[in-house]
Order: C-alpha cells, then structure tokens, then sequence
C-alpha cells in the first residue's frame, strides 16, 4: 500500500524541524554551559562558614562573610566564575608561557616576558609576603581552584576553543598580575633608548630642541611650577651619553620592539598609562562634605582589566575596582575613605652597556663578578621547545642575551627596574581598603614601590589629600637616557627616595587636588622623578574648571569625566592660522567653492572641542599627523621615528613647544635642496590633510567630521583573528575625544585610522556625604563569559558618558536579582 504523500511531507517537516531545534538547543547548552551558577547553594571546599553573594543588575558581586578568610576564598571563587580565562591568560603573559597554547607566533613575547623575569620577581615577593598578606593570598587561590575542580567540565569558551585546561592557582599568579601593571606602566624602556639614539643621529645641540621640558606655566600636583631648574628638569642639560654602536642599537630596539608586541597583545597600545583623579574639599562641594573622581586610562580589551565588587567581613567593608585575579579593591571607598590613582610617570627603568667575558664573568669596578644564571624552557604548542639561559648582573638582566650570539669578551646590555625589587603591593593596598583616616591611609602607601602612583584621597571628616606613592630612583649620575656605563657604579642607583620625601599635600588652600599625568612637584622639589609626563593639556583643563566657580555637584564631576576641550588644540592652532592667513590658496575665491578657504574658515571657528560631531577635530588631528611626519621623519629614518612615536605624549609635548622656535632646523626638509621654514612645513602639512580628508571621506568639507575617523573597538585576545572578531570584540563604534582631552581616546600617531587604543577603563565619583552609594561605570561589563548577559552591557552607558550606582546598604544591596551561598563542604 502506498501512502499518500500529503501525509509524508507534514511528517518530514516535523522530523526537520525537531532536528533543528534539538540543534539549537545542544549548541545553546554547549555555549552557555559554562556561565556561572548565580542562585542557590554551592558547596565550596576551604570554606570555614557558609557566604552570601549579591548580584545585582549588572552583575556586580556583593560578597558578604564572617571573616577575611572566607571573603578572599570566596572573592577567589567569584572571580573565577566571571573571568576565569582572563585570568589564566594574564599570569600566562606575566610567565612568558604563551607559546604552550599559541604556538609559535607568540615566542618573541614569551622571549621577552622570561628576560623580564616578571614571574621571578612575582616569586620573591611571595616569598617575603607579611603573614597577613601571605593568608589572605592563599586564602584567595584556594577559592580560585575550588572553582576550578569544581567545574571541570565547564570551563569558558577560550578553553575549549584552545584546547586546554587551567592549572591550580597560586599567590604568585596573583603577585605576576600586579608586575603586568608594572610592565604595563613603566616609562623608561621606551623613551630612554630612543632619546639616546636621536642624540647618535642629529647630535645633542639638535636633540635638545625635542627633550620634553615641562613648561614652566603648565600645572603640578604639588606646588608651583615656576622654577624648572629647582624641579629636577636641569638634569636634562647634561653631557650627553656615549654613542650606540649599529649592534646596540639594533639590539635596544629589538628588545623594546618586542615589548611592544606584548603591549599589543594584551591590548596595551602605546603609552604608559594616563589617567585623571581629583577631590574638592567639602567647602566646594554642595553636598558639604569632599567630592572625589577618579578615570584610569589604559588599553582597552576585553575583558576589562577591572573587576568590581563590594567585599564585606571580618575588618574589611568596601567597594569599587579590583583587577581580575587580584582579590582586594585597589581603587574604591569604605565607610570612610575614598581614593583614586594616576600614573606618576617615574623613569623607573636605565640600560646599561656591560662588558663580559668567556668565563661567564662581567667587569665592574676593576674585578670581574660571576654572572647569575636562569635556565628559562620555552615550550611550544604541537612544536619543540626553547632553551633560554637569562644571564644577569647585580642591576638585572642582560636583554641582549636572546638576540645575540657573540657573547665571550663583547659588550652585553642590561636592564635596571624598579619593579624587580622587593615591592609590598598586597600590604600597602590591604591598609587602603581599611584605613579610616588620612594618617592610617598615608602608612598603608608606604609599602607601595611599583608602578608609581599618585593617589588623591578623601573621607568623611571632610579632608583631601595627596601622596605621591612610588619608589623614584636616586642615580648618582645622569638621568638614565641612552645607554649608561656598566662597568662602574657611577650609574648604579643609590637606593629609592625615603618616603618621607615624597611630595604629599593635605587639605590645600585651594580647596582641591588633581593629576593627570603631570609634573608632581614644583619649587622647591630637587628629586629627579623623569621627564615623560603627558602633556598638560588634561591637567589645564581639570585645573580651569576646578577653578571657574565655588562649588561642585557629582553631576559637575561627570560632565568633567566627559569633557573632549583640547588645550593641545588651542596651543597649536594659532600658529596653523597665522601660516594661512596671508597665503593665497586660503583667501576666499572669487567664485565658487574652495576647499582651502573653507578648510581654513572651520579651524577659526572651531571651539577646540574633539566632539564626534567637529569638522574642525578631523582636520585639525589629520593635520597633526601630516605635520610630525614632515618635522621629524626626514632626520631620524622610518625605523626610528616610528619609535619616537611609540608614545605618543612626548611628540605632542615636543612641537608644541618646537612651534615657537621659527628658526629651528627641524623645519627644514632634509631630502630636499631649498631649506623649508616653519610655515611652509604647517601649510604643505594643511594641504596633504585637504586631500586625505577628500579621499577618505568627501570632496566636500563639510562632511569632514570627526566621528568619520575616530572610532573604538575593544577587542578580545582571540578577537584578534578573524572571524572570531565577530563573537568576541565589541565595535566599532565613532567616539568623541582624543589624546589630550579629558575624556581620553588615544590612538597611536603612526595609525592613519584613528582607532581608539587607550582610554577611559573605568569612572568613578564618591561624594563623602554618602559615601554608600558611589556612581561608576565599567567601559565593557562584569563578566569575562561572551554569551554572559553582562559581558557588554555597561559598554553604551560607557559610551554615553552615563553612570550607575553600587549600595554598600545591606537592606539595598539584600534585594538584588541573585543571591547565591557559598557553603562549608560537609566535615567526613
């Protein structure tokens, strides 16, 4: 019997449609498998008492424990839930052990990362951690692993995409996240070596007219900026450096380039860490009571480098940001207090040139030392592994090491940082999160070595206050440009400035405090700090509007968190319009359109404001980059202006002031036989921005706007290879802003695109009349996890300048839309 086939088909279809949806559904599951449990009970082994974890809309965690031991197990496990492969990932980086999951493409990093020895100096803190410090770290990794063994069959994407699994965590992965931010924020490798060799390339007389001098009217944190040489900057008029030979040179830039390539792997970008805090006193304030804001600016990648959350038991009552696998709040408030940090921006970082020979010996005033010895194993994924032997004298490591095979008798380089020395990180940020007062607060930062950071504080009795926490080194000579002499201790560090010394302000005249990246000390300061400040164009703004009226809101304090007015664009632009102005291809035609003469009308008419919106913005940045490129690329080569651009703060800084030398052969093109002056540079700089604005964007000047250009994707890791960009970065997306204003969107000077780098990771204001309820905004979102909920959802807020609010209310933070309970697993 044959069956009719009108039956057959509504049967198949219910066949294929089950089949999808059973499709569907086991893709779903194998996706979202790996999110975390946020209701309910868990058992957590470690655990002495039963916790409560409170999440609430955007999955910020409120952890609530009778003890520190169970808070940090618990902080452990909660962070492991959320960004578990990030985590794994960061102390990977930190231990140079990429290639074991990467392959091969990831070995110069994981070479560099091992002559840094960011994991060995992790070790040696571990090591010589304060008992407190020492628990509460163990107690933390001892919640991370329960995480881990717990849930082994359901580990995040990345894991299962990388085909591999984490191992158990330890103290020291979570001191190697601390020398990450170190790496991440230091200042001497990139600027030093390339200053020396600008001076080997153009002469010192030549190189002088480009050192970053501060100016002597821009703002400093601490005093007034009046007398240069009294701040230190006269250790710039020193003799110069001895020469680099070809080798050494090649080999300082292979090693910083490599530097750069982990920078643009954990999405770092170029810079070194900029950042804006400030406070007003309570009697600027209308709540009565001090206002404190705070924005750190570093590479923006996904996941966000800060992990919110609100720890609560034992001593411990606070909120605001940790870094993912770091289980205490480095910027944030209690009941109490409240601070912020910015870079200091300490050349904490020399090279130097030493001379070894074939018994494994280095000279150093007239006897030879033995060499110490680390025998470092690259291994790389579905390939062989590499042996390293990372020599090092009584400074550090020998860098040229993994690049050179000449070794008996040759001169070798060195790496001096501050961050290889003993640093009480977890120490000095445990006595933030509990200090009450200015005094206890100000102790707890004299443990803090490295990265350097200036902290802004606040509390509730109505005080601010300022520190400048960092170890600055004392060098007995020089300031550390180029390469130093190593066979002698004429350039060896005499130790760290004693704390004591260190700039620190509380409750100014002004009624305020801030820094931005700036100089920290004026008259009176003798201590050379460095010289690769920002440019003052971000601390000129913050000064003025703290200055233009008598009294604050939180919503004065967003709309400066988000202000785009560029002082760098108001000091430059004069000179743009004065080379114009008289010059026939700008004047008004007598009929029709002209590029030229429009071009020239929106410049002077613009508000300097780097708003999405701004035609003025987009001409003005693409004229920027036009301009450096003919000032300085003639002279230095390709390879080394590209270094001289790596940060991007000192090229700003430099011909803002370069602008005011009109004779300076620096205008003059070198691969051309008539000599060039400084307006025909700006003007020719106009035109070639003229004409790239026409091909990227229009003929038409009108549509020249900022947002056209200037755009910001946070990007994943694996993001990084197409298509997985698709599922994991966030963007594009046009934003407003630039380098130099105070909502910071950095993009490198040598890329033509504009794409956002470096920026705004997070904002956060506290007003010490409620210091429960702080206003704060992540740039992406809590979880780590791509199908999480809250992987990206506090991104468009982020763009929009907008806030939310954390409660360190129980009876608020009680009613969140999850509460899960971390219990003691059952005794045998």
């Amino acid at each position: 019997m044959i069956r009719s086939g009108k039956k057959i088909v509504p049967l198949l279809l219910v066949v294929v449609v089950s089949l999808v949806l059973v499709a569907i559904g086991s893709a779903y599951y194998l996706l979202t498998r790996c999110l975390p449990v946020l209701d309910g009970t868990v058992q957590v082994r470690g655990l002495t008492r039963p916790v409560e974890v409170y999440r609430d809309d955007f999955g910020v965690p409120h952890i609530v424990a009778e003890s520190e031991h169970d808070l940090m197990l618990a902080a452990g496990y909660v962070q492991a839930q959320d960004r578990l492969w990030q985590m794994d990932f960061l102390r990977r980086v930190a231990a140079g052990r990429l290639s074991e999951i990467l392959g091969s493409k990831t070995l110069e990093a994981d070479r560099v990362l091992r002559l840094l020895g960011l994991f060995e100096a992790a070790r040696m803190n571990a090591d010589s951690l304060d008992p407190v410090s020492a628990a509460l770290l163990q107690a933390y990794a001892e919640g991370v692993n329960a995480y881990i063994d717990e849930n082994r069959h359901n580990y995040p994407i990345e894991f299962v995409l990388l085909d591999y699994t984490p191992e158990p965590w330890k103290p020291e992965h979570t001191l190697s996240i601390a020398q990450l931010m170190a790496f991440q924020l230091c200042m001497g490798w990139m600027m030093d070596v390339t200053y020396g060799r600008i001076i080997d390339t153009v002469g010192l007389q030549k190189a002088r007219e480009i050192f970053p001098e501060y100016p002597d009217d821009a703002p400093v944190i601490v005093g007034s900026p009046s007398v240069r040489a009294a701040a230190g900057d006269s250790t710039w008029s020193v003799a110069a450096p001895s020469s680099l030979s070809c080798r050494e040179a090649h080999l300082l830039e292979t090693f910083v380039r490599g530097t750069a390539q982990v920078r643009k792997l954990l999405g770092f970008g170029d810079g070194a860490g900029a950042s804006n805090n400030w406070a007003v006193a309570g009697s600027r304030s209308v709540s009565g009571k001090p206002l404190l804001a705070n924005d750190p600016h570093l590479g923006l990648a996904a996941p966000s480098i800060w992990y919110e959350m609100h720890l609560k038991g034992g001593r411990l009552d606070v909120t605001g940001f940790a870094m993912a696998g770091v289980p205490l709040i480095v910027l944030g408030n209690n009941r109490r207090v409240a601070w912020g940090f910015t870079n200091v921006m300490t050349d904490d970082a020399d090279f130097y040139r030493e001379r070894l020979n074939d018994k494994g010996e280095y000279y150093f005033n007239g006897q030879w030392r033995p060499l110490g010895v680390r025998r470092e194993m690259i291994e790389i994924r579905d390939s062989a592994y590499v042996i390293l032997h990372v020599q090092s004298t009584h400074r550090g490591p020998i860098v040229s090491e993994a690049y050179d095979s000449i070794r008996a008798s040759s001169d070798a380089i060195s790496f001096q940082w501050l961050a290889h020395r003993k640093n009480e990180s977890v120490r000095a940020i445990l006595g933030m999160n509990l200090a009450s007062n200015w005094t206890e607060f100000r102790e707890a930062t004299r443990f803090f070595q490295a990265p350097g950071q200036n902290v802004v504080y606040a509390d509730v009795d109505g005080h601010i206050a300022y520190q400048c926490m960092s170890g600055i080194p004392i060098r007995r000579n020089g300031n550390g440009i180029g390469l130093q002499d190593g066979t002698t201790d004429q350039y060896d560090w005499r130790g760290t400035v004693p704390f004591d010394e260190l700039p620190y302000a509380l409750d100014p005249p002004t009624g305020f405090l801030a820094s931005a990246n700036n100089k920290v000390a004026g008259d009176g300061s003798h201590r050379y700090v460095g010289n690769y400040w920002e440019h003052p164009s971000r601390a000129k703004r913050i000064v003025e509007f703290l200055s233009r009226r008598e009294v604050f809101s939180t919503d004065d304090f967003k709309q400066l968190q988000g202000d785009e007015y560029s002082h760098h664009a108001a000091e430059v632009l004069p000179y743009v319009l004065a080379a114009c102005e008289n010059d026939s291809l700008f004047r008004k035609p007598e009929a029709g359109s002209s590029v030229p003469y429009e071009t020239y009308l929106f410049l002077k008419h613009w508000d300097r404001r780097m708003d999405r919106g701004s035609r003025g913005a987009a001409i003005f940045s693409v004229f920027f980059q036009k301009l450096i490129r003919h000032t300085y690329g003639d002279e230095m080569g390709e390879n080394l202006y590209e270094a001289f651009l790596r940060f991007g703060a000192i090229p700003f800084r430099v011909t803002t002031r370069l602008l005011d030398n009109r004779t300076s052969s620096w205008w003059d093109d070198q691969r051309t036989d008539v000599r060039e002056d400084r307006e025909g540079i700006i003007r020719r700089s106009l035109v070639e921005a003229m004409a790239d604005l026409t091909g990227r964007i229009s003929p038409e000047p009108a549509a020249w706007t900022w947002e056209k250009l200037h755009t910001v994707t946070i990007e994943h890791p694996i993001g990084k290879q197409k298509p997985m960009d698709h599922l994991f970065n966030v963007g594009p997306v046009p934003v407003g802003g630039s380098s130099n204003t105070v909502n910071k969107t950095q993009y490198n000077l040598s890329d033509s695109t504009f794409k956002t780098v470096w920026g705004v990771s997070m904002r956060r204001i506290v007003d010490l009349a409620d210091p429960l309820h702080p206003q704060t905004i992540l740039s992406l979102g809590q979880s780590g996890q791509v199908f999480s909920p809250h992987y990206s959802d506090q991104f468009d807020r982020w763009l929009r300048g907008q806030y939310k609010t954390v409660s360190m209310e129980p009876a608020e933070y009680t009613r969140a839309k999850h509460l899960l309970t971390l219990s003691p697993e059952p005794r045998p």
